[in-house]
């Protein structure tokens, strides 16, 4: 754009507010309102720092700020000059030295904040009002990123400053929440000039991306698989924060690799965001985990495995929203290997996990009078000596339990599916207590092997005299404390003297969550209480 055609562009603006008169040395425009005197920003330099902001006038109101050509941002969305913009952007394309000034505010207060954009010979930079040094340092070029944020994943837009034309929008996210200095390293020098705007917020013509393929050069950090890898963090930051349905089964070893133990885990809304199974045979053992987006879509499988000859993997498949392969890829974590299939079988994968952990479970058996489930919650430092009189609280240090606390209890919940009120229920369950068995080589730091074993455990009844119809009442039955690992089975519910179940059920079980990323010899360790 052509500097005759952004006088106009401002001479259009001045004339909105009662007559002006225009100066231009480079971008100074001043403005004659009837009260007041408004002068435009200046964009200048001075020994190679910018000295822009020294006649920041901080009390225009945003009538003001938008009369002299401030681009305006309210929260991420552009609410005026977005042509002043689109402008700069052009302008700076063609290679005319251009600046703008973007303030920002947001709904929750009045404080604004200020950014000036500047282009010229050397490239773009940019600068925050209190930033601590005003040096001036370019980036080659000025990108409009499109992509998907959050969870769940929306159309994202952006405008950053970098050195690399081929810059991402997942690389700059994901840079964003990485605390891998080496990958941030790796996408390069950026500066974010707006981040998830309003898609409508600057019309500008884009080329479409081509679709990259995924290869093992570049699948750890595909957009695909980091958008995935999104909804894995946020299903296991899910299950660890909130309250989750978590139903437990255990089943016979019959055939190789039909599965032992099944673990279904529930949304608040009832649905299934995770689905974990346990098989094996003499001789190997696997593990596996799927996990489900809020459309009840398989979006990512993660398999270990190990076997007898001292082998252990780890297995990942990757689906798309419709629940397509998208990417495999198996590690060998030590060991000469195994026969485990690098290609997992696509008969394994599941996407009805409601069947899989039980045929025809109904996840509210509206048939029974009286349903119960146990949830894992956090405890919020909360400590109960009734509920935990049968069980040892060990001392600090003790060998077998973890060093850290960890902050959780044990929850049943009863809720009354009948359609009227319900009188004397007698809920009675078993509370069983592990602590870590270990065994040493040479001395107390060569830990071979641990497993878990009985501490304690308690057989408790719950009795509750009437309960209205529709209603859900919980009661604590553990708080985790250092214990590595504990489990609720339901023993039986009665009801005028009728038991409403067969058999001795699981309800839940927990394993203390830092045995789930144990970072070294040390940290295991301490995790079984071993200094």
């Amino acid at each position: 754009m052509s500097k005759y055609k952004s006088i106009f562009i401002l001479v259009y603006i001045c004339i909105l507010f009662s007559s002006c008169t225009i100066n231009t040395i480079e971008n100074d425009v001043t403005i004659d309102s009837s009260d007041k005197t408004l002068t435009g920003p200046k964009y200048y330099f001075k020994n190679n720092q910018y000295i822009g902001f020294d006649d920041l006038d901080r009390k225009l109101i945003v009538l003001e700020q938008e009369a002299i050509g401030y681009v305006i941002i309210k929260e991420q969305a552009i609410v005026a000059n977005r042509k002043v913009l689109e402008s700069f952007i052009e302008s700076s394309n063609e290679g005319v030295e251009s600046n703008i000034r973007i303030a920002k505010s947001y709904e929750d207060n009045n404080d604004v904040t200020y950014k000036d954009l500047h282009y010229d010979k050397d490239g773009y930079s940019m600068f925050y009002e209190d930033q601590e040094s005003f040096e001036k340092i370019t980036y080659k070029h000025l990108l409009i990123l499109e992509g998907k944020w959050g969870m769940p994943a929306k159309e994202s837009r952006m405008i950053v400053l970098s050195d690399r034309k081929d810059l991402t929008h997942q690389e700059v996210t994901s840079a964003m929440v990485s605390s891998s200095t080496d990958y941030i390293d790796s996408v390069g020098r950026h500066k974010i000039v707006l981040f998830n705007y309003d898609k409508e917020a600057v019309d500008v013509e884009n080329e479409p991306m081509e679709r990259v393929e995924i290869t093992t050069d570049n699948w750890i950090n595909h957009e695909d698989i980091v958008e995935i890898r999104d909804i894995y963090y946020y299903i296991e930051s899910y299950i660890t924060n909130d309250d989750v349905i978590v139903k437990t089964k255990e089943d016979s070893y019959d055939v190789p690799y039909e599965p032992t133990y099944k673990e279904l885990y529930l949304s608040n809304e009832n649905k299934v965001i995770k689905y974990y199974e346990e098989a094996g045979s003499d001789d190997s053992a696997i593990a596996t985990s799927y996990y489900y987006d809020s459309a009840g879509s398989l979006r990512f499988v993660f398999i270990t495995g190990g076997a007898v000859n001292g082998t252990s993997i780890e297995h990942r498949i990757y689906f798309n929203e419709n629940g397509d392969n998208i990417w495999e890829i198996q590690r060998l974590i030590e060991g000469p290997g195994y026969t485990f299939s690098t290609i997992w079988p696509e008969e394994s994968y599941i996407y009805d996990p409601i069947e899989r952990f039980e045929p025809n479970l109904n996840l509210v058996t509206k048939e029974e009078p009286i349903s119960l489930v146990g949830l894992i919650v956090d405890a919020n430092s909360e400590w109960n000596e009734l509920v935990m009189e049968p069980f040892d609280l060990a001392p600090p240090k003790s060998e077998g339990f973890t060093y850290s606390n960890a902050d959780k209890k044990l929850v049943l919940e009863v809720t009354n599916n009948s359609g009227e009120p319900l009188t004397d229920v007698l809920i009675t369950y078993e509370v069983i207590a592990y602590k870590n068995e270990i065994e040493f080589g040479i001395d107390r730091a060569d830990v071979i092997d641990y497993y878990p074993v009985i501490h304690k455990q308690a057989i408790q009844e719950w009795k509750i005299e009437s309960i209205a119809k529709g209603d859900v009442i919980k009661k604590d039955v553990f708080f985790m404390g250092t214990y590595p690992q504990v489990e609720v089975n339901l023993l039986s519910i009665t009801m005028s003297g009728n038991n409403l179940i067969d058999s001795k059920k699981v309800i839940t079980k927990y394993r203390h969550g830092e045995f789930e990323y144990l970072e070294d010899s040390q940290h295991l360790r301490k995790m079984l209480g071993v200094y």
